[in-house]
């Protein structure tokens, strides 16, 4: 799976949280595929990279744990 793919997956769902267990909790996913991804948009040489690989690898953790709906509770 490429970061795209990985990202574009994590958009496609409403609203979430996800808990990929060592790689951390992230309460909004959509926000945080959208900073990862442009960050990896923005390295020179991505292929290359170690930060590269290592945001790839968070968003691909990202898009395959299952998700947690985010409701809002204080209505």
């Amino acid at each position: 799976m490429t970061s795209t793919e990985a990202y574009n997956i994590i958009t496609s769902k409403p609203s979430h949280s996800i808990n990929t267990g060592g790689l951390g909790f992230y309460q909004d996913a959509i926000k945080t595929a959208k900073i990862f991804y442009k960050r990896i948009k923005e390295i020179q040489n991505p292929h290359e990279s170690q930060e590269a690989l290592a945001l790839r690898k968070m968003l691909i953790a990202m898009a395959e744990s299952k998700t947690i709906p985010q409701t809002n509770k204080r209505q």
